[in-house]
């Protein structure tokens, strides 16, 4: 095996490494990397991953003992833990509105303007609405200034009013019943406004974050500074002081912001003490991630994250439909009976080391392995990741062919990625997972565990539209992540599907999913009554990036991107 030769300069180099190599052969774990870091940036241009192999057999260096890398020497092969079958359920939820659409609501205005924080409102919250005095241009009026009087149907309780101040004032209120209500508002020289607002009974939990809002302008003006600031989470009757930063990465640029709350106490209630509420801006059905983790838990054996939809309200006003995404830490690993002090990496690097990423690589600059993968429990420091990156991962293919399931649950990669094959999954091959090991346990070997996958379900990263492209793709190959000569590969992906025992597997993987889960009277009753329970949410959220009337052909994509994937998925089963 020889990497493509760039040039004479190039192949000098290789001649360097070797002899490199060799002088520290007897450094198993260290020979191809860490002592040999100043040869190998002149052959960087090469797949790392296809070089170390090559310079391994190449150079003449002895096989590595496989005592310094086994983790179980003989794993017992099991059958795959399939969750028992089950048939999709009829929804008994019956829907509030007939249709995606709010019901009409009337306004006027006589130099005033109401502006509330949504067009709709759950019953008994407290909202504060905006008044405003306007020119004949609709810009704010600065020079008025004075009382307003308030008055409104009897189902409206109005709690405070302030005056006018350079021609803004607000009014605090509550809708006390479901249906249309009439706010009127007199102000000084004549000025007036009238506006009918809709309140409803709310379906989803609804949290309250409480924080200055000169801070939570730092933070949203500023999106990409990790800033963190002070703020009170209501959940029901219970209060909670945090810390509270913006979360997510380019999305932290995104009209609808994402929001992470460290808590100073935990929660209770299975919250524990870190919470992520998740804007799902560029999804704009708000639907992809929330059944991938239904899908994963229907569907296999893995440990997943909950989700859960909330109507989130930011210093009494309407934030928008948020979906309150478990946090993968030791929390989430008490939950699922595993060791909090297993080793428990986080595959997420930062922006600038976005290239090559967290792909399973080796790294020139050791120091680079913390920015790439974050260590969120343990006490191994790295070096059990680094083995794994450094060592297994560049083994010859025949000797990984026979250690590589001693070193890794071998089901669970392949169930993981049937996943992601399935609901055409690819922003996990260099970010987006975790790495997870507990060297106590019976069974110490590596597992994966899945994160953020709202870019699926037929929507694709692509040079044109980025995460916001609205294109339905249905052919994404399941063998994406191998090495292709791009950037754009995952070296455990690679060397997996390298052995074709465990392609076999993982087509027949793919072929169970298909056939017990991911079909289209699964997917009906998914939308159905996740729909049916958020509706009223969705359709008032006044920062999501659908329209309204766009929910009912965006529900139809969702339903026809299952459909088609199956049935292509299908064709490339009969051809393997």
């Amino acid at each position: 095996m020889a990497p493509p030769v760039a040039s004479t300069n190039s192949t000098k180099s290789v001649s360097m490494v070797c002899r490199s190599a060799r002088n520290y052969k007897s450094k198993p774990e260290q020979r191809i990397l860490r002592r040999m870091r100043g040869d190998l940036r002149s052959l960087k241009r090469w797949s790392l991953g296809a070089l170390i192999p090559w310079l391994v057999g190449g150079c003449g260096l002895e096989p590595i003992d496989p005592s310094s890398y086994v983790l179980l020497q003989n794993p017992v092969e099991q059958a795959p833990k399939w969750p028992a079958p089950s048939k999709p359920q009829p929804s008994e939820c019956t829907p509030s509105l007939p249709s995606w659409a709010l019901p009409s609501l009337s306004h006027q205005q006589q130099g005033l303007v109401l502006t509330p924080s949504a067009d709709a409102h759950p019953i008994g919250e407290v909202e504060t609405i905006v008044i405003e005095a306007v020119d004949d241009s609709g810009a704010t009026d600065l020079t008025v200034q004075g009382a307003v009087s308030v008055s409104a149907d009897s189902s409206v309780q109005i709690l405070s009013k302030t005056d006018l101040l350079q021609g803004v004032g607000h009014v605090k209120i509550k809708l006390l019943t479901v249906g249309k209500h009439d706010l009127q508002i007199q102000g000084p020289k004549g000025r007036s406004a009238a506006r009918q607002l809709y309140g409803y009974a709310p379906s989803l939990p609804v949290w309250h974050i409480q924080t200055e809002p000169k801070a939570l302008e730092q933070i949203v003006s500023q999106p990409l500074e990790r800033i963190w600031i002070e703020a009170t989470l209501h959940i029901g009757d219970k209060s909670h002081s945090a810390k509270m930063r913006l979360h997510g990465g380019s999305s932290r640029t995104f009209a609808k912001k994402s929001f992470r709350l460290n808590l100073n106490h935990p929660a209770g209630g299975g919250l524990g003490d870190r919470i992520i509420l998740r804007a799902e801006y560029a999804d704009k059905t708000m639907l992809r991630n929330h059944f991938a983790s239904r899908l994963l838990k229907a569907a296999t054996w893995l440990p997943t994250f909950d989700t859960q939809f909330v109507n989130l309200r930011v210093n009494n006003q309407a934030y928008g439909l948020m979906l309150h995404t478990e946090r993968v830490d030791k929390t989430f690993l008490k939950r699922h009976d595993l060791s909090s002090d297993g080793s428990l990496y986080e595959a997420d690097p930062p922006f600038e080391k976005s290239v090559p990423g967290a792909n399973l690589t080796p790294v020139l600059n050791r120091a680079d392995y913390r920015l790439l993968y974050q260590h969120h429990a343990g006490s191994s420091d790295y070096e059990d990741l680094i083995k794994l990156i450094e060592i297994v991962l560049q083994l010859p293919k025949q000797t990984l062919q026979k250690d590589l399931n001693r070193v890794i649950q071998i089901d669970d990669w392949l169930v993981f990625l049937a996943i992601q094959a399935v609901i055409q999954n690819q922003d996990f091959i260099k970010k987006n997972y975790y790495l997870y090991r507990d060297p106590q346990a019976q069974d110490p070997r590596w597992t994966i565990l899945p994160w953020d996958l709202d870019l699926s379900w037929g929507h694709l990263w692509t040079p044109q539209g980025d995460v916001l492209d609205e294109t339905i793709f249905t052919d994404g190959s399941p063998f994406v992540g191998r090495d292709n000569g791009t950037l754009f590969y995952n070296q455990m992906v690679e060397r997996i599907f390298e052995q074709p025992e465990f392609k076999t597997r993982y087509a027949s993987f793919i072929e169970q999913v298909l056939n017990e889960t991911f079909t289209a009277a699964w997917i009906d009753t998914e939308i159905k009554d996740t729909t049916c329970r958020f509706q009223l949410e969705w359709l008032s959220d006044p920062q999501k990036r659908a329209e309204n009337q766009q929910m009912d052909q965006l529900l139809v994509e969702l339903r026809d991107f299952v459909v088609a994937r199956r049935a292509w998925l299908k064709t490339w089963l009969a051809e393997q």
